[in-house]
């Protein structure tokens, strides 16, 4: 490392990074398109108070279509040269584990638990066939999206993310089946009960660097509970709670320090529940 330089100085800027820039009111061509850690610091400080803007729509499912693209994409590549007879020894490997996590939680009945394992083996079959089908052609997209991230090119981007919006369609309707699936199989209480488990731990992601008192987190888990079942019936259920919960959290159970710290993370975290929209 050169005398005087930090490791900031060589760090390329986070995507974390790159959105505060632009909440603080810089635009996209203002940033260089080698932006390390440091100037990113040096640019937000110059700025402190920024301009008093938000990300525009066009921005925010810009971002949401990238966040997925990765994610799925992702999820393909790291398993493509399996077999299928692993794909599905791996999948109940999943099944198995998620059942455990449910058991833990949530007090089921024998019956429950047989309605669960059905419902994960009907999501398992059409995620392996979806992989066969609509996963492939994401994979074949994969080369394109990772040439337009490093040259940032968004435009490039977004009709690459416009390209696999079949894919992405049959993928969401996949996990919104699989939904429907896991609450079929849970009685009303539990399904309030899982729904509380989902959001709070959700939470819980961000604001564990927090230092959390035990009673905090009794609180969180009776807040969660309180906004899994007043959301129960909505349209979207989780997100409904998370954002509820995030909320009452903030008012009611952090102190004044954690709230000024959870501003600083749900800055850097603008997506934080973005897998809540699906």
């Amino acid at each position: 490392m050169e005398s005087g330089k930090t490791n900031k100085d060589n760090e390329r800027a986070s995507g974390a990074d790159v959105v505060k820039l632009l909440r603080l009111g810089y635009k996209r061509e203002d940033l260089p398109g080698n932006l390390t850690k440091a100037e990113a610091e040096r640019m937000a400080a110059a700025r402190p108070h920024g301009r008093g803007k938000s990300l525009s729509p066009v921005w925010t499912v810009g971002l949401i279509s990238a966040v997925l693209i990765g994610t799925i994409l992702l999820v393909w590549s790291q398993d493509s040269s399996d077999t299928s007879s692993e794909q599905q020894t791996k999948f109940e490997k999943q099944t198995q584990e998620e059942l455990e996590r449910m058991e833990a939680v949530l007090n089921l009945s024998e019956l429950e638990k047989a309605n669960l394992e059905k419902a994960f083996i009907t999501s398992n079959d059409a995620f392996i066939q979806w992989r066969d089908t609509k996963g492939k052609e994401l994979n074949k997209l994969k080369g394109k999206v990772e040439k337009f991230s490093k040259t940032r090119n968004v435009s490039g981007a977004l009709k690459s993310i416009d390209q696999a919006a079949p894919a992405f369609k049959s993928m969401n309707q996949i996990m919104k089946q699989h939904r429907i699936l896991v609450r079929d199989a849970l009685s009303p209480s539990n399904q309030i009960a899982w729904n509380a488990h989902q959001v709070s731990e959700e939470l819980l992601k961000y604001m564990d660097q927090l230092a959390l008192t035990e009673k905090q987190l009794e609180q969180i888990h009776e807040v969660s509970m309180v906004q899994a079942s007043e959301s129960n019936n909505k349209k979207r259920p989780l997100l409904t709670a998370f954002n509820g919960l995030e909320k009452q959290v903030e008012k009611t159970v952090l102190t004044s320090e954690q709230r000024q710290a959870y501003k600083d993370i749900k800055e850097a975290n603008p997506l934080r529940n973005i897998f809540l929209f699906l």
